[in-house]
C-alpha cells in the first residue's frame, strides 16, 4: 500500500467528505469505485466526531508527491485540465 497524506481530523472535513460523498484527499465528488481511506478521528467537547472516510479510486493508488496526485486526477484543484490525461477514468 502506498504512502498517502495522514487523514485529515474529523472536524476539518467538509459536509461532502463527512458524509461519504466526496473523496478525503482531492475533495472530488465520489461514485463507483470509492475506497475506504480510514477513520478519521475527532472530538468536539466530549462528542466523538470520528467517521470512517473515503478516497477516489486515483487517490486511493496513487504516491505520496503532490505532483502525481494531480497528473493521476487529470486536473488541478481548481477543476481545470492539466492536459496530462488522468490515470484512471472519471
Amino acid at each position: 500500500m502506498p504512502d498517502r497524506p495522514p487523514l485529515p481530523s474529523a472536524l476539518d472535513l467538509t459536509r461532502a467528505q463527512f458524509d461519504g460523498w466526496a473523496c478525503v484527499w482531492c475533495g472530488m465528488p465520489l461514485r463507483k469505485g470509492a475506497v475506504s481511506a480510514g477513520r478519521a478521528e475527532g472530538m468536539l467537547g466530549e462528542h466523538d466526531m470520528s467517521i470512517e472516510v473515503y478516497a477516489c479510486p486515483a487517490c486511493a493508488i496513487a504516491p505520496r508527491t503532490p505532483g502525481a496526485w494531480v497528473a493521476l486526477r487529470g486536473r488541478r484543484d481548481d477543476g481545470s485540465p492539466t492536459g496530462e490525461g488522468g490515470g484512471l477514468p472519471s
